[in-house]
This record gives C-alpha cells, sequence and structure tokens, in this order.
C-alpha cells in the first residue's frame, strides 16, 4: 500500500511539473508576452509559490511578519494562483473605493462552478450587468433594514456554527486543487469534483423538496380564502428567489 502511495505522489508530482512548465512557455513566448509590475514580495519557489511560508495553524501572523519586510502591499503566489496581502487602510481604500474596478474579478474556483451553477452566484459572478440584476435582487429581498432585523437570531446562529466549524478544523490541510485551477486533471485524481458533485446533488435535492412544500403551503393558503394582497408581507426566501 505504501508503495503504491509513493508511486501515485510521484506521479502527481510529475504531472504538475509537466503542465507549470507548459504554463510558463506559453506565458513567456508571443510577441504580445509581457511582464507585470506587481508589487514586492516573498521568493517564490517552482510549483508551490509562497505555500511553503503560509504553512500552520496561524497563517495570518506569517503574513503580518512577512509584510515587515516586503511592505504593507504585497504580491504573494499560491500555487498558480496571483494573491495581493494588503496591510494598512490607505492601500486598502485604493484597492476597494479609488481602483476597485480593477479588483471586482472573483477567483475561479471549482467548488464556486460546481456548487453555484457554473459560478453563477453573486458572490462568484463576474462583474457587469448580470452582477447588478443578481445584486439588486439581493438587496431588494434580503438585505433591507426589515429583513436583516427578522433575520439576525437565525444570522448570529450560524455565524457562531461557522465559527465553531472554523475552529475545529485549524491546522487542516488546504484545498490543494483550487490552488491549481488550471490542472483540471488534479480534480479527478484528488476526488475533489465527485465530492462536489455529490454535494450539489444532495443541496438540489433539498432545494426541490423546500420549493415544492412552499407551493403546496401557499396553495392550500389561497384555498381557505386568504386573498394574494394579504399575503404580499409574508413573502419569505423562496418567494423572493422563484419571482426573481
Amino acid at each position: 500500500m505504501e508503495f503504491v502511495t509513493s508511486i501515485l505522489a510521484t506521479l502527481l508530482s510529475f504531472l504538475l511539473f509537466v503542465f507549470t512548465v507548459l504554463k510558463i512557455g506559453r506565458k513567456s513566448s508571443g510577441c504580445n508576452a509581457k511582464t507585470l509590475n506587481l508589487p514586492p514580495g516573498p521568493l517564490k519557489l517552482p510549483l508551490i509559490g509562497n505555500l511553503h511560508q503560509l504553512s500552520g495553524d496561524l497563517p495570518f501572523r506569517r503574513l503580518k511578519e512577512l509584510a515587515k519586510t516586503y511592505g504593507p502591499f504585497m504580491h504573494l503566489q499560491l500555487g498558480h494562483t496571483t494573491a495581493f496581502a494588503v496591510f494598512s487602510t490607505e492601500y486598502a481604500e485604493q484597492v476597494f473605493k479609488t481602483h476597485g474596478a480593477n479588483f471586482v474579478e472573483r477567483l475561479y474556483t471549482l467548488a464556486s462552478h460546481v456548487l453555484s451553477y457554473n459560478s453563477s452566484g453573486v458572490a462568484s459572478t463576474c462583474y457587469g450587468a448580470y452582477w447588478r440584476e443578481v445584486r439588486k435582487v439581493n438587496m431588494l429581498g434580503f438585505l433591507t433594514m426589515k429583513k436583516v432585523q427578522s433575520f439576525q437570531s437565525v444570522r448570529e446562529e450560524e455565524m457562531l456554527n461557522l465559527i465553531n466549524w472554523i475552529a475545529l478544523r485549524a491546522g487542516t490541510p488546504i484545498n490543494f486543487p483550487d490552488l491549481f485551477p488550471s490542472i483540471s486533471i488534479l480534480h479527478w485524481l484528488t476526488g475533489f469534483r465527485f465530492r462536489l458533485e455529490n454535494l450539489k446533488r444532495h443541496s438540489d435535492e433539498i432545494l426541490e423538496t423546500l420549493i415544492n412544500e412552499h407551493k403546496k403551503d401557499k396553495k392550500a393558503t389561497l384555498e381557505i380564502g386568504k386573498s394574494c394582497e394579504e399575503n404580499l408581507d409574508l413573502e419569505d426566501v423562496v418567494d423572493v428567489l422563484l419571482k426573481a
């Protein structure tokens, strides 16, 4: 068993090396190739970039230490993913406000692609007309003052659950395939795509059940004599999504 595991690890490392060399070759060739003017950052290793410098239970402390050397606006390479770390309010304002249009693109991940239907959710879709329309639905349907206050207890409970979930998984391995999104074979070799597809099917089944039950409840409510006008103030999350 150990021999087979060793062979698979060696094969995976070789495939990563080949894909990385090919990708570097494509980037460096051609008449349109150009060097990006990136901010300073720590030295990067082949394949993994700066991942080795963020290992451990408290990577944010390692980032803080690196910022003391490379400044408050720092470039990092996480596998094939380019990232920037901002450690000052001045640079944060530049990123989020002054040059916000240059930083609005969402990072592609396999999880968002599979679970949010080809990255069509408001948190994962590309900036543009569609994103503005989805954001409008969210703002009017879920984020009015009345709706925010009505969901307060649920929101606090779920946030506490999320914090506990993160705390229990401190130090667990990172999601390796998402750091190399261009190497799709990793998604299959690690079984990550298979797990996501199963999770999506389970999620779809839950949503379908909720929608069907919601329609039955609405129909029953109308049949006992209540008018549509009387139920406008009783709209819930499912109503808003079905109307959108």
